[in-house]
């Protein structure tokens, strides 16, 4: 099935508010509904149905867009780390790199106090 977004509205990003299926004109209040109604009555898989308006990229259901959007596209929010004054691309990277480096000097710091 095909999802339609006529007067359906979008929301920011052009994300349908409401998906329909054109193949019986039924409107879905989520994305959920509408895989669930695709494979029970149609027998076919959801369809990349979003669309990026910024590249190529195509994804099965809004959130998924949302969050290409916000990673890929979004201007970078340096995320930084107060104890090494190290900069970082997003939350991501800085937890990774606290875990990794300062989960360790935690470490050496306690064995350090047993001796």
């Amino acid at each position: 099935a095909v999802v339609s977004t006529q007067s359906t509205g979008y929301h920011g990003h052009g994300v349908p508010v409401n998906p329909m299926c054109v193949e019986c004109d039924y409107f879905f209040t989520n994305q959920k509904d509408f895989s669930k109604h695709n494979r029970e009555n149609h027998a076919v898989k959801p369809e990349k149905i979003v669309h990026c308006d910024k590249c190529t990229s195509s994804f099965n259901n809004p959130g998924d867009l949302l969050r290409h959007l916000h990673d890929a596209h979004d201007e970078p929010r340096r995320q930084y780390c107060e104890k090494c004054d190290k900069y970082f691309a997003n939350r991501k990277a800085l937890y990774r790199h606290r875990v990794s480096v300062h989960s360790a000097d935690k470490e050496k710091k306690k064995k350090k106090k047993k001796k």
